[in-house]
C-alpha cells in the first residue's frame, strides 16, 4: 500500500485513541485552547480517514518523548525529505 492509500485508509481505533489522547496532552500544556481542544476532538473521532484524523494533530508538536513519522504528518513529506 503506498503512502497516499494509507493516508486515506480508515484509522484504527488505535490510531483514534493515540491522537485524542495527544490533543489531552496539548491541552494540558496549554498549547490548544478548550474551544481549540474541543473542535479537533470532536473532528477526530468522527474521522472517516488516516488523513482527516492526523490532520487534528499535524500543526503541533510531537508529545515529549515521541517523534511522529513524517508520512503521518502528511502525504509525500517523506519523498520530499529524501
Amino acid at each position: 500500500m503506498n503512502s497516499l492509500a494509507l493516508y486515506d485508509s480508515v484509522p484504527t481505533e488505535q490510531l483514534r485513541e493515540r491522537i485524542i489522547d495527544d490533543l489531552v496532552k496539548h491541552y494540558s500544556l496549554e498549547r490548544i485552547d478548550l474551544a481549540e481542544f474541543e473542535r479537533r476532538t470532536e473532528l477526530a473521532s468522527k474521522a472517516a480517514s488516516r488523513g482527516e484524523l492526523i490532520a487534528q494533530v499535524a500543526d503541533l508538536p510531537a508529545p515529549e518523548g515521541e517523534r511522529r513519522p513524517a508520512r503521518e504528518a502528511r502525504p509525500g513529506a517523506q519523498a520530499a525529505a529524501g
